[in-house]
């Protein structure tokens, strides 16, 4: 056992039980006025907790059902006891890749706290927190937002917000990071705009300086120095446990004072010195301004310049991965100074694997947006998708994603508009194409005259070769299968009836009522042989040039002649 913990032991802190540790005798308490957040009441309640994936044991705070490590809340009270606190480092917003394919396994990580998206972090006021403080909170977020890219807007609609608030012991603390839904500031009568900055940077993802995994380089911790309850205050982070920018900064807004929770409460003993000459100790601990190395922490993970953000827009992965015939959904997350009235433009760079009216932008408060993702059926592959955001005061951002949509091994789709191999011992659904002898054919399956959905038969049942439209596979009267000819990716392909349940593309003709019909699809005003089209949507008998079908947003426009 490390023997600075030997003290701390001998207390016998159980892990179901709150231990109300009063002071053992009257000491002289520091001058705590530039550091609030070290002023601790006398009577407080503390806890030993587990971190969470190993065995290590840190003493928390127990201040308004919440578990302090210092002034950093780690969770609710009763979790933290029950289930220990998770250190893990907070993490970007927007992941690197979403999994929602059934076919490999998932990653269910949930980050304990993420990093606010598009640099905007929302708020709002108890109704009884004094105006006093207001001002000391607006002096707080001018320190950061006159430097870096970082923004405070007060919250309308927003899902993820910070409630700013004064506890009843005048506190000043925070959460970690963004997390779920509405958390908690508290800025208590004692601080200043540089402890407010403090606490939000805490909001922004940032813990203490001096909890560095490289700390020892840098200072000498004098752990018999320190009060027994708090020595889980100057336990030194593991590198998995931080996500460190920049050299170690003395100067840092984040840094400890080096007296910080001595025992003798004088401020000539110390709790930690610099090892590096010429380092003034007084410099540790200011809560002034943010450091030079503290505003290029904050632009490298929030990289941007000072200023007005007009609108960002950001996807929460940059990757998402599903099933053929499947679909996904992720989140939009905007940030503009209005966003009444946004408009939306989708694109794919691959259209025979989603087509722009794949990608539905759903209705929505607020800054965030559900995107549904459905590909094209039967198809495999890859496309990058982006969407264009428009604001009604004219300003655009843009977010994309790269799909990649895996192939069902369970049915026979031929993905990406090629063709496989036609075999009688696999299993093919609705839209599925396949190659006999050089020509495709694409199935259509109908279940009680209706598009078959996933339904799913056998090869041999019906064969491309034989099983057509004209002589169909059926079953009990309910099940009506037949394959027809596919085309060869949007060109002009051998006339075939005209079937309301199939999809076609530009250039693919058909037969309808007699006569012989040629399909032109075009997006954009430009003829396109990769955007597939439902009969149903555009028959010969009304989609004519005269009068074509034209998509909701007016970018797609087909007809027959």
């Amino acid at each position: 056992m490390n023997s600075r913990w030997k003290g701390i032991m001998k207390l016998k802190f159980s892990a179901l039980t709150l231990l109300a540790v009063a002071a053992l005798g009257v000491m002289a308490e520091p001058n705590t006025m530039d550091n609030p957040e070290l002023k601790v009441s006398d009577k407080q309640q503390f806890a030993e907790v587990t971190v969470k994936g190993t065995v290590k044991k840190v003493i928390v705070r127990v201040v308004d059902g919440k578990a302090l490590l210092g002034d950093m809340v780690l969770g609710p009270s009763e979790e933290a006891i029950r289930d220990g606190v998770d250190l893990s480092p907070v993490e970007p917003w927007s992941k690197e890749s979403a999994n929602q394919s059934k076919q490999n396994a998932h990653d269910n990580h949930i980050a304990r706290a993420t990093r606010w998206p598009n640099n905007t972090v929302y708020y709002i006021y108890d109704d009884q927190l004094p105006q006093t403080n207001r001002k000391v909170i607006q002096a707080g977020m001018k320190l950061i937002s006159d430097k870096t890219a970082v923004r405070f807007v007060p919250r309308t609609l927003e899902p993820n917000y910070v409630r700013f608030y004064r506890n009843d012991d005048d506190d000043c603390y925070s959460e970690i990071g963004m997390k779920q839904g509405k958390q908690d500031i508290s800025i208590g009568n004692g601080c200043r705009a540089g402890n407010a900055a403090h606490e939000l940077l805490h909001a922004l993802g940032w813990e203490h300086e001096q909890m560095r995994p490289d700390r020892d380089n840098y200072i000498r911790v004098y752990f018999e120095n320190i009060q027994d309850k708090y020595l889980s205050e100057y336990e030194k982070k593991s590198s998995s446990e931080v996500d460190p920018a920049g050299d170690y900064d003395y100067d840092s807004i984040m840094h400890y004072p080096d007296w910080a929770f001595n025992k003798s409460g004088m401020l000539s003993q110390k709790t930690m010195v610099p090892l590096k000459s010429g380092i003034d100790p007084e410099r540790m601990g200011q809560r002034r301004d943010l450091s030079p190395g503290d505003v290029a922490a904050v632009k490298h993970f929030y990289p941007g310049d000072p200023g007005q953000v007009t609108l960002n827009a950001t996807f929460s992965a940059q990757q998402l991965t599903i099933d053929e015939n499947g679909s996904g959904n992720l989140t939009l997350d905007l940030a503009g100074a209005d966003l009444a009235g946004v408009r939306f433009y989708p694109d794919s760079d691959n259209t025979r694997v989603i087509a722009y009216n794949g990608i539905d932008i759903q209705a929505g408060q607020g800054n965030q947006r559900t995107v549904r993702v459905t590909p094209v059926r039967g198809a495999v592959g890859t496309a990058n998708v982006k969407v264009r955001v428009i604001a009604a005061n004219g300003k655009e951002a843009t977010a994309s994603f790269k799909l990649t949509v895996l192939k069902d091994k369970n049915g026979g789709g031929t993905g990406s508009g090629s063709a496989s191999n036609y075999d009688r011992s696999i299993q093919y659904k609705q839209g599925d194409i396949v190659d006999v002898n050089g020509k495709r054919y694409t199935l259509t399956v109908r279940v009680n005259n209706q598009p078959g959905g996933d339904y799913q038969i056998w090869g041999s049942y019906c064969d491309p070769t034989a099983c057509g439209e004209n002589n169909p596979y059926t079953y009990g009267g309910w099940l009506k299968a037949y394959w027809a000819g596919a085309g060869s990716g949007g060109g002009t392909t051998a006339s075939g009836n005209f079937d309301e349940y199939r999809q076609y593309r530009s250039g693919e003709q058909v037969q309808f009522n007699g006569r012989s019909y040629t399909l032109t699809v075009k997006v954009d005003g430009t003829r396109s042989g990769n955007y597939p089209i439902y009969g149903s949507t555009c028959a010969p008998s009304r989609c004519t040039s005269s009068l074509p079908w034209v998509n909701a947003d007016g970018r797609a426009s087909a007809y027959w002649e």
